[in-house]
Formats: C-alpha cells, sequence, structure tokens
C-alpha cells in the first residue's frame, strides 16, 4: 500500500510498482478462490473419478452362460 500512495522523487516508478503488486494480489485471489475449485470439479468430472470410486462395491459380474434361466 505505501508503494501506491508514493510521493516525492520517483513517486511515478513507485505508483506504478504498487499498482502492479495490488492488481497481482487481488487476481491472484480471484483465480485462487473461484477457478481454481472450479477447474478441479471439472477434472474431476470428466476423469470418471466417481465412477471408479464406487465399482470396488459392486458385485463382480458373471457372464451370460454362467447365468441359470
Amino acid at each position: 500500500m505505501p508503494l501506491w500512495i508514493a510521493s516525492g522523487a520517483g513517486s511515478i516508478a513507485r505508483h506504478i510498482i504498487g499498482m502492479t503488486v495490488i492488481g497481482g494480489m487481488l487476481a491472484e485471489t480471484f483465480v485462487g478462490r473461484f477457478f481454481v475449485p472450479a477447474i478441479f470439479y471439472v477434472v474431476e468430472r470428466f476423469s470418471g473419478a466417481e465412477k471408479r470410486k464406487y465399482c470396488h462395491s459392486l458385485p463382480p459380474k458373471r457372464p451370460l452362460w454362467e447365468i441359470e434361466s
């Protein structure tokens, strides 16, 4: 914050650095808060991880010729 509100000699350069730092922190907060969970959800959804998670609880499939009619 002090870089953003600097005055005196070289204040223009400090303003630019301060704006860059504050903008970067705000952008990182937005990306970290919204995009990372959304991307995680999309990747998990399309990876089929939920289907594999419950696969072990199903009984093993029997071939059709072993099923009595």
